[in-house]
């Protein structure tokens, strides 16, 4: 891939554009031929964010191919990525995760620094990037319980859920990229679980351990 950084530019951003050249290696020329607007923007970007250039080494296709799409974040396609119930375990499942997140994030950020998004945008795209990773989390959290304990009921009998609270800038759906996700858990009162084996309080600790971890 030619090196589309300006002479211009002063000597220092230069050199690192070089040292980010010779880290990608031939990854570069993949993402080049995805799009020439994506390689005009590269370089600035790789300039301004490492962790940019950490997830296009480690996820090229992944990445690039969601760069190619212009449209925010979706909630039904994400949730459809983020399904984790077909994993074959923790480790499979939280590959999966820490791959989206990764990817998403990356973008979120090349959004902002290209300018295709703006402020309010990237608030609104990491928030919701986090509620459906949580909302992921749980199901898993829930389908690899249920051989072992079976599921927690309502009364009626109708699913017993984790009730999860977002509390500050996830609450408000302004999540930022350095912040912290605070959450409140709870089940409902009045659940038990449909099978003898365990006490409900005891299900919904171990199932929130699960989803947190």
């Amino acid at each position: 891939m030619d090196n589309p950084v300006s002479s211009d530019l002063p000597q220092l951003l230069r050199e690192q554009w070089e040292r980010i050249t010779q880290r990608l290696g031939d990854k570069l020329d993949r993402f080049a031929a995805a799009n020439d607007r994506l390689t005009d923007a590269l370089p600035g970007v790789a300039s301004c964010s490492d962790f940019f250039v950490g997830v296009l080494e480690r996820h090229t296709d992944e990445l690039t191919a969601r760069l190619v799409d212009d449209d925010p974040l979706d909630a039904a396609s994400l949730a459809e990525r983020l399904d984790l119930r077909a994993c074959s375990g923790e480790p499979e499942a939280m590959t999966v995760l820490r791959e989206v997140r990764q990817v998403e994030m990356a973008r979120i950020a090349w959004r902002e620094l290209t300018g295709s998004a703006d402020v309010e945008q990237s608030l609104a795209d990491l928030s919701l990037l986090a509620d459906c990773a949580i909302r992921a989390s749980v199901e898993f959290a829930v389908s690899a319980l249920e051989p072992r304990y079976g599921s927690a009921v309502l009364t009626n009998g109708d699913p017993a859920p984790l009730l999860v609270l977002a509390m500050g800038k996830l609450g408000g759906f302004e999540l930022n990229f350095s912040s912290d996700i605070d959450l409140v858990l709870l089940f409902p009162d009045g659940a038990r679980m449909k099978q003898a084996g365990i006490e409900v309080e005891e299900y919904f600790r171990r199932l929130a351990q699960l989803a947190i971890r």
